[in-house]
This record gives structure tokens, C-alpha cells and sequence, in this order.
């Protein structure tokens, strides 16, 4: 059983008449005819009957009918959501993102892919860079930003984020072009917990640094509030530096500790569409971020 033979009995029921389905499916009528006996042949039962009316159904004919209509209705629905899929005209897309891209580039490139594809129905979900790997990995959101390395997924480079030491307004160190780590001693440190830059940080601080004492906390604004009010220095990507929170400088560190942010998709898997143009859009929104993060954390 086909989709071209449920074609040509549905159609053959609707116009009453092997000429006219002939001429609606552009076929001659000896293959409307081949293709409902092939039908019954392979079903092992008559369909259609000849009466004084014209086509008639048998009883098992009305089933087949009615299995054509929904079959058909299907493959007719189906090609134009595809249709539509290929215009970018309708679609959803699920993305995973870590805080600081949740506050400073997802506004910007959601805002851009909106105006650009209004039909497409995009969710977020927002956790560290490593539960964002890890729900890429699982399937549970179609594409993500990382911080590199990833294991086992695609990867699409986007932009390198600086590290940079953070103090209260008032201390000693503000001002300063750069500072190194190890001029940090005797500092009380409060570190992210649970995301790959931490472990960063961490690493470092556990390098140049083995008697610090360190702090830790799950959220970005925790961190930047903790500074604030003294209760210790920190050291946090650009990016990742809450642009509402007065009352705290940053000055770069020397030698650069950087992280490389990516988007990524599962390893060997056809991503849709509205993905890959969710990856241009994003690509272009954070051309030339490197040199000025600040600008496209604006937009």
C-alpha cells in the first residue's frame, strides 16, 4: 500500500469517475485503473463496485477511504509545516545558557533573531556552563553556550573573555593598569561554585596561591555584593561583572587568565534550521566582542 494508490482512491471516490481522476492526477485512466486493482490484489478484497450511480464503496473500501483522506491529510499538513519550516516561518528552538550570557548577550541576539524570524518560539533556560553541557548532552535543550573545553559536543567559537580581579571601590589595589595573581596574598577570596570558571579561578589561586582562603557562591550578583561590602576580592570574567552593581572596581590581570565561550550542539546530530540560524545570528551579534565586550553586552 502506497501513498500514490491512497491518492488515486481517494481521489477516484471524490471525483466518481476513472477520466476525471485521470485528469486531476495528470495520469491516463489504464493506471487508475492498474493502481486500484494492485490495491485490491494486495489487500485481498474488492474496494469499489460499479452500480447504476456511477463508483460505489465496499464495506471494506470505506475503511481504506477513510485511512486515505487521514493519510493524505497528514502528508498535505506535513509539507506545509515543512514549507513553512524552510521560510523560517514557524518552529521552536530550545537554548541553554549560563548567567552572565543570559544578562549580557542573550537579550541582544534574541531582540535581532525576534525581529528577524517572529515566528519561531524560542525558550532558555538558564544554569552553570557545565549543567548546560551537560543538558546538550542529553538532549534537553537543542543548542547551548559552553565554556570551552566541551567533550563530546560540536563547537562554534564565539568570543574569549578576560578575567579580571574585582575589590571594593576603596581598596588599596583600584586604579591599577594590571595585577598579578600572586600580589593578591593574604586576600579572602569568594569564588563561583559549581561552573568550570571557578574551577578556573580555583586552579589558579591553588597554584599561586595555596594558603588562600576562599569563599563560595553559586550566583554572579552574590559575588559582586559580597566584594561590595568588603567581605573579600574576587576574580571574574568581563562578562560576567554585573553592570548594575556600584561600588566595586576591576582591573585586568597580568598574565591574562581568559575563558573561550562557544555555542554547541550534540556531536553528529542535523540541527534544525532555526538553529543554525540562531548560530549566524549569534556569530554575527558578537563579531569583533573580543576587543570591546562592554559593546556587545549593550547590543
Amino acid at each position: 500500500m502506497t501513498l500514490t494508490q491512497l491518492n488515486i482512491l481517494k481521489t477516484l471516490i471524490e471525483t466518481g469517475s476513472f477520466t476525471k481522476t485521470a485528469e486531476t492526477l495528470f495520469i491516463t485512466q489504464s493506471a487508475v485503473s492498474h493502481s486500484i486493482a494492485s490495491l485490491e490484489d494486495e489487500l485481498e478484497i474488492q474496494l469499489i463496485k460499479n452500480n447504476k450511480k456511477g463508483i460505489a464503496l465496499t464495506e471494506a473500501g470505506e475503511k481504506i477511504y477513510a485511512l486515505a483522506k487521514d493519510v493524505m491529510s497528514r502528508v498535505y499538513r506535513s509539507r506545509e509545516e515543512i514549507s513553512a519550516l524552510k521560510n523560517m516561518q514557524a518552529g521552536k528552538l530550545s537554548v541553554g545558557c549560563f548567567q552572565s550570557v543570559s544578562a549580557k548577550i542573550l537579550p541582544g541576539v534574541l531582540k535581532r533573531f525576534k525581529q528577524k524570524y517572529p515566528g519561531i518560539e524560542i525558550s532558555w533556560f538558564e544554569g552553570t556552563d557545565l549543567e548546560v553541557a551537560d543538558w546538550l548532552s542529553k538532549g534537553a535543550v537543542d543548542i547551548g553556550f559552553v565554556v570551552l573545553p566541551a567533550e563530546g559536543l560540536e563547537i562554534i567559537p564565539l568570543l574569549e573573555d578576560k578575567f579580571l580581579a574585582v575589590f571594593p571601590e576603596k581598596h588599596k589595589f583600584c586604579g591599577r593598569k594590571n595585577i598579578g595573581v600572586k600580589q593578591l596574598s593574604g586576600e579572602q577570596f569568594i569564588t563561583f561554585k559549581g561552573s568550570s570558571c571557578g574551577m578556573l579561578v580555583s586552579f589558579n589561586l591553588a597554584r599561586d596561591l595555596p594558603e588562600t582562603k576562599m569563599i563560595e557562591a553559586r550566583n554572579i550578583n552574590t559575588v559582586a555584593e559580597m566584594v561590595k561590602n568588603g567581605m573579600g576580592v574576587a576574580i571574574i570574567p568581563e562578562l560576567a561583572i554585573p553592570s548594575n552593581i556600584r561600588g566595586i572596581c576591576s582591573v585586568p590581570l597580568f598574565p591574562i587568565i581568559k575563558r573561550e565561550i562557544a555555542l554547541a550542539f550534540r556531536s553528529g546530530e542535523n540541527i534544525s534550521l532555526s538553529a543554525k540560524a540562531f548560530i549566524e545570528l549569534t556569530k554575527k551579534h558578537t563579531a569583533g566582542s573580543n576587543a570591546d565586550i562592554t559593546a556587545i553586552a549593550q547590543g
